[in-house]
């Protein structure tokens, strides 16, 4: 339903302005259109499909933001509990080479072993230590970008458990929200082309409209 209004008034002023033959001096027009498509039930019922594809698709959208904000918490959680285990296996080689150190240097000092292999083999601890050291800091910086998005406000460190992943953690994949975009992808090309076929069909359209037009002029008794 459309509706439409002209107005204009043209004033003549001390014998200035437009010619009332041509204007009339002023105008009033209105204008009511009506019109109506008769659409098929094959097209109302594409057209309701389209719709409810497009709110599908948003709904399974917002789940697969949630399944990826779990997917980098789940990546940040087993790259540092990675880091655990790592220092875990450098502390324990830093005891024995630091048992070993002291009675390297309790040899040398007896003569029973060379100077120069010991110094070598401080060498080797005092890099071994470094890089310990060094996987530490990397370690201490991955708990708080894990602690960051997963919102937990907390600078202190604890110990992370094994995640424990295994084959059976996994269910059937035509389940996944991934899987449920690819179909849903499927179903909107299919009801987009069958959208394309109906806007070439003939239709039928029917309107009508009403109307009023006057200059406002009153007839002279």
């Amino acid at each position: 339903m459309n509706g439409i209004s002209n107005n204009y008034y043209a004033p003549i002023i001390k014998g200035y302005g437009y010619d009332e033959v041509i204007t009339n001096g002023q105008q009033v027009s209105a204008l009511a259109q009506v019109s109506k498509s008769f659409l098929g039930g094959k097209t109302i019922n594409t057209q309701i499909a389209n719709l409810q594809l497009q709110s599908q698709a948003i709904a399974n959208s917002v789940k697969m933001s949630e399944q990826d904000v779990i997917k980098t918490v789940t990546d940040q959680y087993i790259a540092t509990y990675g880091e655990q285990l790592q220092l875990d296996f450098y502390n324990e080689i830093n005891g024995l080479l630091r048992k070993e150190d002291s009675l390297l240097k309790k040899l040398t000092q007896d003569n029973a072993f060379k100077q120069n292999e010991y110094l070598g083999f401080v060498v080797i601890l005092q890099q071994q230590l470094l890089t310990t050291s060094q996987l530490e800091t990397q370690y201490k910086f991955d708990y708080a970008a894990l602690n960051y998005l997963a919102g937990i406000v907390d600078t202190t460190t604890t110990r992370l458990e094994d995640p424990q992943l295994n084959s059976k953690t996994f269910g059937d994949f035509t389940n996944s929200i991934f899987y449920q975009q690819f179909v849903l992808d499927s179903l909107k090309l299919a009801n987009d082309r069958m959208l394309v076929d109906i806007n070439y069909r003939p239709k039928i359209n029917a309107y009508g409209d009403a109307g009023y037009n006057s200059s406002l002029t009153i007839p002279a008794l």
